[in-house]
């Protein structure tokens, strides 16, 4: 299986990113305000929607794919599996799996962590997502998508993590 040439594609089709090193604020069910863990203080920059999420985001993100893809023919790429499909000429398998990487770029003396997702199908072996986390000196999770079938599915699970969050300040 040829997988070093396919795995880096140049141009994403969608990509979104979640925040990875600020507080994660929690709501005091006593008096219902946001507290940082562990300090005696409110945690005001909850309220910006896009700020104190944690790794929440990108962990969201991957499950709000999974349910969206239960309604679809499409396989989930982030979990690994195989599956053989009957066509009119011949039957061909679909497998996804992971890709532990490093993609190169030095980050304060580390390279760049990345995980991709991968299909292989008759189509060969390529890349349906990579999630990076501390890219580009941003100390966030990365997330882009390269294969078109997926590009809504990931535009909704965006969507509807950003709906999760402002229904949670809302509550």
């Amino acid at each position: 299986m040829e997988v070093t040439t396919s795995v880096k594609p140049r141009n994403a089709l969608f990509r979104t990113g979640y925040p990875l090193a600020t507080i994660h604020c929690y709501r005091n069910p006593a008096d219902g305000k946001w507290w940082e863990p562990g300090m005696e203080r409110e945690c005001l920059s909850w309220r910006g929607h896009d700020h104190a999420r944690g790794v929440t985001g990108f962990v969201r993100f991957i499950h709000a794919v999974g349910r969206l893809l239960t309604t679809t023919d499409l396989m989930n790429p982030f979990v690994s599996s195989t599956r053989t499909l009957e066509l009119e000429d011949e039957d061909q398998t679909e497998t996804t799996f992971t890709w532990i990487c490093h993609e190169g770029q030095p980050l304060r003396d580390r390279l760049v962590y990345c995980e991709v997702y991968l299909l292989s199908d008759g189509r060969g072996t390529r890349p349906v997502y990579k999630v990076f986390l501390d890219r580009d000196d941003k100390v966030e999770a990365t997330i882009e998508c390269y294969d078109d079938r997926y590009v809504e599915i990931s535009r909704m699970a965006a969507a509807a993590v950003a709906q999760a969050y402002k229904d949670e300040e809302a509550s």
